[in-house]
Parts: structure tokens; sequence; C-alpha cells
């Protein structure tokens, strides 16, 4: 099993939790020095973080509210059409429930830090 990155999942779910980052990393030009697409982060959040494999072995420091939070989240990319053009991707209801989860997501430990009093 590859090192688990939860670094990269957080900076994966920052980008689907934001549409102005979409914006500008998903309608750029290949080739730009920064471009990414909804297939991109997909692989990167689940493959690249080696995300998937802990979801499939053990939470590794993961909540099973966060587990399971994660694995609604991959369902929903899986099933999403995103054959279409970039910003339709963007826009889209879809897009928009996908936006939603992971900015929850990002609100639970251990991505969410907890406050300092």
């Amino acid at each position: 099993m590859k090192d688990f990155n939860i670094e990269l999942v957080k900076e994966c779910l920052e980008e689907l939790a934001s549409i102005s980052s979409q914006k500008r990393l998903w309608l750029a030009e290949e080739g730009a020095s920064e471009y990414s697409s909804f297939n991109e982060v997909y692989s990167q959040l689940f493959e690249d973080s080696a995300l998937y494999e802990v979801l499939q072995t053990g939470h590794l420091g993961l909540s099973d509210r966060v587990a399971n939070l994660l694995e609604q989240l991959e369902v929903q990319m899986l099933n999403f059409d995103d054959e279409k053009p970039p910003l339709d991707v963007i826009l889209s209801s879809e897009m928009e429930e996908i936006r939603a989860l992971s900015s929850s997501i990002l609100q639970e430990p251990p991505f969410k830090k907890p406050s300092k009093s």
C-alpha cells in the first residue's frame, strides 16, 4: 500500500469545495502553470493520495463519520457525468452537491484543526 497522503486529500477537497478554484484551474488552458479537471482531482483524491486503499482496508486515523462522508463523495463523483464542457461541469447542480459535501468534510477533523481557546 502507498503511504496515505492526507495533505493531498485536503488539497483536493479544497478544490472540490471551491467554485472559484474550479473556474481558475478547470478552465485554464492545458499546459498552463496550474491546470486541473474533474477527472484529475478525482484521481488525485482517491488514487494518488491512497485514500481509496485507506477506505477499503481501514480508516487509518479517519473517524467513521469522515470515512462515510468520503465514501459518499466517491459515489457522487463516480456517478457524475463529466463528459460535458468544463464550465457545464462546474455549473451543474450535481457539482453543487459535490462542493457542499466537500465543504462539510473539510469541517471535520482531521481536516479542520481545532480552534485554540
